[in-house]
């Protein structure tokens, strides 16, 4: 099996669990809706096999709570990950394990974040996350949110940079941002940039 998408709900959270309990050594697509219900979680077999073959992996609909707690031990091992999706219900905090977690990822190439809505404060991050061969960046949400992530991100070799920014000011500060456009000496092939 190469490719397997599946939306957890809380009546097929256990199931769903047990059906993943098997080797999938030639996995590289996963698609995953709704994983960060409560109860559901990855079992070691999928985690020690799946993960080397995985390249592929998309994530909609999940609450971000400060920890990553239910996606943790899926994106601590998968390490052969090049095309990760993101797309996050809410969010309280941007934490260093978003961050740590993406330390972790060395081959990654694709990169596509959308956060829905952010609750304040939004809080600073130490440290800086090296995406050596990401080529592709896109970013979705609050301005705060964003700029802080910028901020944290080595990208040398950004090509593709789409931006959709939630602006709910007349006037806004984006000098991460800005300095990723004018300073960083990327030679873009496309770039985009939205605003609410």
């Amino acid at each position: 099996m190469c490719k397997i998408a599946f939306m957890v709900s809380y009546t097929n959270r256990d199931m769903i669990s047990k059906v993943l309990d098997f080797a999938f050594p030639m996995l590289e697509s996963l698609d995953l809706h709704h994983p960060g219900l409560p109860g559901f979680y990855f079992p070691s077999t999928f985690l020690m096999t799946a993960s080397k073959s995985l390249r592929q992996l998309k994530i909609f609909n999940t609450i971000f709570d400060g920890t990553l707690a239910s996606l943790a031990p899926l994106l601590s091992v998968t390490t052969a990950l090049v095309d990760l999706t993101l797309h996050i219900n809410s969010i309280s905090t941007l934490s260093v394990s978003l961050l740590s977690l993406l330390q972790c990822l060395p081959f990654l190439r694709h990169l596509d974040v959308f956060v829905f809505s952010v609750a304040p404060p939004i809080h600073a991050i130490p440290g800086s996350v090296s995406l050596a061969e990401l080529t592709y960046l896109r970013l979705k949400g609050s301005t705060a949110l964003l700029e802080q992530l910028i901020s944290r991100l080595a990208i040398p070799s950004l090509q593709d940079l789409h931006v959709s920014l939630n602006c709910r000011h007349s006037t806004f500060h984006i000098p991460h941002l800005s300095n990723l456009i004018c300073y960083a000496g990327i030679h873009y092939v496309a770039a985009q940039m939205t605003l609410s």
